[in-house]
């Protein structure tokens, strides 16, 4: 092999390395996204059950106030 062609296998050989590495970080960057959009889905049923508990406890708190307030008057 002359200097030219041993030239031109190392080119194409970085060419191909920088193809690889793109491709990789593509996938990297995609998969980011994907888990940051997985992490917000998660993150918003969460709160979503947080919401509903902290209801329910409104709820509950709200017909004890109501009992023993019915309680006090039948007391009277």
């Amino acid at each position: 092999m002359d200097k030219r062609s041993k030239l031109e296998q190392a080119i194409q050989e970085e060419q191909v390395y920088a193809k690889l590495w793109m491709l990789d970080h593509d996938k990297k960057h995609q998969r980011e996204i994907d888990e940051a959009q997985e992490k917000a889905i998660k993150v918003k049923e969460t709160m979503g059950v947080l919401d509903w508990q902290n209801d329910q406890k409104k709820a509950v708190s709200k017909v004890e106030l109501e009992r023993r307030a019915k309680e006090q008057e039948m007391l009277k």
